[in-house]
């Protein structure tokens, strides 16, 4: 018994040292990272291998095959490969079979293009193959093979001279190119060294290799004794050898000392020139560059030599403003070949502002670029000078509009003529005439004035000007209402070198004085009536005063008074009920009021005081307050108004407060409301939107299929081609594709225009092109018209341009175009026209199709109202559609007649306004 347990123990831990070596081999099998798979062998029935199963494959194996394991596990070897690989790998497998042991092999793998080096040891029936991909050695062998062969090519039929030295300087290898190059032949060379061609004894040996990898110039002495300037690159190839190439440049370094001179000739002309001169290309490939600009360029805007060079960096200084029209000028010249002369603005080193005008001539080079020679000058202080002139003719404009009255600038030529040079816009206010008209025809302006004031007019004239004295002369206007107006007029004159003599002279309407001194010559007449008058009106005064105070107790309205000096503030009875505050309670100090104010609208309604007195504004505030005894939160509306004394300042600030907390709660549900109502109406938008979405899936499926058809069809013709012809011709490729990319450009387009009709945004401050949307939805649509109604678009030259939301006015513009499609009934035709004004742009669309009765063209903009069957329209297509206008500030206006045709006009205000 005892031997038994013994037994079984044994056997458990055999059991258990068994399941641990196998799973160390199955990580070790699934880790490893090469190949590991294992195969058991068929046999014919004489006993001979004609095939093998895969029994296990590792991962990398299953990377490699780019294949899972259940695709490969149980498979013969040429079911896994798609090949027959039985045949490639069979001569291999009998061999290890005959032999009984293991062999290492290199074999081309072909369905995954590998070479592998294989290790396949037999094991019964069964054989177990490790493989290593040696791809990248096999084939860095070969390039290595392939680069030995191209170096000693390049090497011998290299068209510049090329040497090998060993580290002494001893010839090892020359070519023809050397040969020719120093004058000796090749058996010369191998029996000499570098040191016998090198001319100068500062080009020693040691200097030629120090320079290696890098170049270098020196000179040489041919084997006839000329000298030539020869450029040299050295590079080690292996410890003992270095390779150099010779290029001959003694004709390049003297054409470089020719140009030198040139270019410093050409450097101090330049440089006497004002400005700067440049060099600009343009070149065929669309690329730019500056070939040349002078050295004062670096004055122009403070940057060094190397910046004025680079083109981008030049563009980059022009000021944002200017940049677009700059470049359009630039090119128009290119097209034209015409002279390019603009002024531009441009940033300096430190940011301000350069002006600078640019001349150029265009000319089109030999390999197709076009060259601008030209020159940069600073005109920076003319533009200075230009826009002074213009701040002071504006400021004398702003101060002739501004200033009360009218004023003018008459001239007295020498031959006695009497001329208007300028009027000011208060002429109109004045006279009656606009300034426009008044210097076209002064006449308009005389003919106002009485002849009797007239002739004293031209009188005083004529007296200030042989005088030169100042002038003053009071007139009267009559105006085309039979209205009359006093003015009084003041000039003085200056003698001009011509002999005339011009006046700079204001008008002033003194009729309010005029009728002062009148009603002072009344009341004079008339002081005892005017006495008992006032007297009347005091008493009156008194009643409505006591009336008033009636009032304000009735209407809960509490007066108060601030005096600024003492800052003692008084309130009235009212007061003290509005804010709850005993009157024994109250300090009368100005803090104590702003003690009950709310927090959040303390440091407001205090500003709002603050502000009324430093402006001598009125006082005018809402805000919060807390009773101190109740906690309750009120809200007040309080006026006040500054009182000054004869100087001016504040002596004291009066009004009064009313309780305005039940009007603010009757606004807060109004603002609800309200929100509620735009809410429903964007829900009810976008629901139509959806319901003509849906009315027009058909259709646009149908429009999508077409392009799908192209894009079939390319595909096909493509497929075909390939399938038939083993080379392919580029231009029925080309087709092929062409078809494809119509296909794709309308799908994209459909659905492009799709998105934009069922976007859902509340934004109105996009930028609308009316032109693009009426396109958009007519594609959208085309399949419900298409091949019975004619689109005639008269669009106008100009872009109409809206700012509202692209999405609506979308909607909009498909609601119309689709009811006018949905009015023909066969075939027919609808016109499509824009046209701009200063304020608005009209579209206009109209159909000869059913038209409407005029019994109930009023009801089609109702909500729910519909002409057509059920199921083919909502009713709501009109009524959203005004809706939208109205929301863009918009007018719709419908016209129609019964069996001819409607006419709808949309106008929506132009975004230039």
């Amino acid at each position: 018994m005892g031997r038994l347990i013994q037994a079984e123990e044994r056997v458990a831990a055999l059991t258990q040292m068994l399941n641990s070596h196998e799973e160390m081999y199955r990580n070790l099998f699934n880790n490893l990272g090469d190949e590991v798979h294992q195969w058991r062998l068929i046999r014919d029935d004489r006993g001979a291998i004609v095939t093998w199963e895969l029994v296990d494959a590792n991962p990398s194996a299953l990377k490699s095959w780019n294949k899972t394991k259940e695709e490969v596990i149980g498979k013969l070897t040429n079911e896994i490969f798609g090949y027959d690989a039985t045949a490639q790998f069979m001569p291999t497998i009998r061999k290890i079979f005959e032999m009984h042991e293991s062999v290492t092999w290199v074999e081309y793998f072909e369905p995954t293009h590998q070479y592998l080096s294989m290790k396949t040891i037999p094991m019964g029936e069964y054989f177990i193959s490790t493989g290593r991909d040696i791809t990248s050695d096999i084939l860095a062998e070969r390039r290595l093979k392939e680069s030995e062969q191209k170096f000693k090519s390049l090497f011998k039929n290299s068209s510049v001279a090329k040497i090998l030295v060993d580290t002494h300087g001893n010839y090892l290898d020359v070519n023809d190119s050397a040969c020719e190059l120093l004058g000796y032949s090749f058996e010369e060379l191998m029996m000499m060294s570098i040191s016998q061609i090198i001319n100068a004894p500062l080009q020693s040996e040691d200097t030629y290799f120090q320079r290696r990898n890098e170049a270098s110039e020196i000179e040489i002495k041919r084997k006839d004794g000329e000298i030539r300037m020869v450029e040299v690159f050295t590079k080690e190839i292996d410890s003992n050898q270095y390779l150099s190439t010779l290029i001959d440049v003694t004709e390049k370094r003297k054409n470089e000392r020719e140009r030198i001179l040139a270019e410093e000739k050409l450097r101090n002309i330049t440089n006497s020139v004002p400005g700067a001169i440049y060099q600009f290309k343009f070149h065929a490939d669309g690329s730019y560059s500056m070939p040349y600009i002078s050295e004062r360029a670096v004055d122009l805007l403070g940057f060094d030599y190397e910046k004025m060079m680079d083109v981008n960096f030049l563009f980059s200084r022009i000021h944002p403003e200017d940049m677009e029209r700059i470049m359009h000028s630039i090119f128009e010249a290119n097209i034209e070949n015409t002279l390019w002369s603009q002024e531009f603005k441009t940033l300096n080193s430190a940011g301000a502002i350069v002006w600078i005008k640019g001349y150029s001539y265009s000319i089109r080079d030999f390999d197709g670029g076009i060259v601008h020679n030209g020159v940069f000058l600073d005109v920076t202080e003319k533009k200075q000078a230009e826009e002074a002139l213009r701040v002071s003719q504006q400021e004398y404009q702003n101060i002739t509009e501004n200033l009360p009255g009218i004023v003018l600038r008459h001239r007295l030529t020498a031959e006695g003529r009497n001329e208007l040079l300028f009027v000011s816009k208060g002429v109109e206010d004045m006279y009656g005439v606009p300034a426009e008209e008044v210097m076209a025809d002064n006449q308009l302006i005389w003919k106002r004035i009485p002849q009797e004031d007239f002739a004293i007019f031209m009188a005083l004239i004529q007296e200030s000007a042989k005088k030169l004295s100042p002038w003053k002369f009071e007139h009267r206007v009559q105006l085309t209402d039979q209205t009359e107006k006093w003015v009084l007029m003041k000039g003085i004159p200056f003698e001009q070198y011509d002999g005339s003599i011009i006046w700079d002279t204001i008008g002033i309407d003194i009729t309010p004085q005029k009728k002062a001194e009148q009603e002072l010559e009344q009341l004079n007449k008339n002081l005892e009536d005017l006495v008992q008058e006032r007297a009347m009106k005091a008493i009156k005064l008194a009643k409505e005063l006591e009336l008033y105070w009636l009032a304000a107790e009735n209407a809960k309205s509490g007066v108060w008074r601030l005096d600024m000096r003492t800052n003692k503030l008084e309130w009235d009875d009212i007061m003290y009920q509005l804010y709850g505050i005993d009157r024994k309670d109250f300090s009368g100090a100005f803090d104590a009021w702003g003690k009950n104010l709310h927090p959040e609208d303390k440091d407001r309604a205090i500003n709002d005081f603050n502000e009324a007195i430093s402006k001598r504004t009125i006082f005018d505030s809402l805000f919060r307050i807390i009773n101190p005894n109740t906690h309750q939160i009120s809200h007040i509306r309080a006026k006040g108004k500054v009182e000054l004394d004869e100087e001016g300042n504040v002596i004291a600030v009066y009004g009064t407060n009313w309780d305005v907390t039940r009007e603010m709660e009757l606004a807060d549900e109004r603002e609800k409301a309200l929100n509620t109502l735009k809410e429903t109406q964007s829900q009810l938008i976008q629901s139509e939107k959806m319901a003509s979405l849906g009315v027009l899936t058909a259709g646009v499926a149908h429009e999508i299929n077409n392009p799908l058809n192209y894009i079939h069809g390319g595909y096909t013709a493509i497929k075909n081609l390939v399938e038939e012809q083993k080379e392919i011709e580029r231009a029925e490729l080309s087709e092929c594709l062409e078809w494809i990319k119509i296909g794709t450009d309308r799908a994209t387009q459909i659905v492009k225009s799709l998105n934009l009709f069922s976007r859902n945004t509340n934004s109105l401050i996009e930028e609308c092109s009316i032109h693009a949307l009426i396109d958009d939805s007519l594609l959208i649509l085309q399949n419900k018209y298409k091949g019975r109604i004619d689109i005639i678009k008269k669009y106008s030259s100009a872009q109409p341009l809206v700012v509202g939301n692209s999405g609506r006015l979308s909607q909009a513009l498909l609601n119309l175009l689709s009811n006018a499609i949905d009015a023909i009934a066969n075939k027919g035709a609808i016109s499509i026209e824009t046209a701009l004004s200063k304020k608005y742009i009209k579209i206009s669309i109209s159909d000869n199709g059913c038209g409407i009765a005029p019994e109930i063209i009023e009801r089609v903009i109702d909500p729910f109202f519909t002409t057509k069957p059920p199921g083919k329209g909502t009713g709501l297509g009109l009524y959203i559609t005004k809706a939208i206008m109205d929301e863009h500030n918009g007018r719709m206006q419908i016209t129609s007649e019964l069996n001819k045709g409607t006419l709808v006009v949309l106008e929506l205000p132009n975004k230039n306004v």
